[in-house]
């Protein structure tokens, strides 16, 4: 893998009804399932894509990628850092900068990849899950190594499953 120059200003966050609309390349993935949910966790780079479908019917995506994206049904850039929040049916989610610490449960499940090194730091894309009742939540933290400094970004997300098929 060669080391490629990103800056968290190049971030957008992009949520889809479906599939992502934009051809991905995945680095490492897992599938979870909830009953008629399947819900696969991808890292596409110093990026991640978490993509549910309900009885292999692809409903939403959330992708945090540093691509232009079209066709999204919401989409935020990080142009300013600053955090964003969002809320629809039976989705959350939360994306900050700096050093936001999430609590996240000792057994929650892993998926990680580390990049070449930049500046000489390597930055790396984590995502976490864990189930907590009906609810799916999933936290990713990506690093951005600069020539003096690294900013991290971490966003902090959440489906109700007993909300069923609201992203439909």
């Amino acid at each position: 893998m060669e080391p490629i120059y990103q800056h968290p200003h190049d971030l957008t966050l992009a949520l889809f009804r479906g599939e992502p609309t934009f051809k991905m390349t995945l680095l490492r993935s897992r599938r979870v399932n909830v009953g008629a949910w399947d819900v696969h966790f991808h890292i596409i780079g110093e990026s991640h894509a978490v993509i549910f479908s309900y009885e292999r019917t692809p409903v939403f995506s959330e992708v945090l990628a540093c691509v232009e994206v079209e066709r999204a049904h919401r989409m935020h850039r990080f142009t300013s850092l600053k955090t964003y929040r969002f809320e629809e049916a039976n989705y959350r989610v939360r994306c900050s900068t700096g050093r936001v610490k999430w609590k996240i449960p000792a057994g929650a499940k892993k998926l990680e990849v580390q990049f070449p090194p930049m500046f000489g730091q390597v930055p790396l894309t984590r995502v976490k899950w864990h189930m907590d009742g009906h609810t799916l939540l999933w936290w990713t933290l990506h690093t951005y190594p600069l020539e003096n400094d690294i900013i991290a970004v971490k966003t902090m997300s959440n489906f109700d499953f007993a909300g069923g098929k609201q992203w439909v």
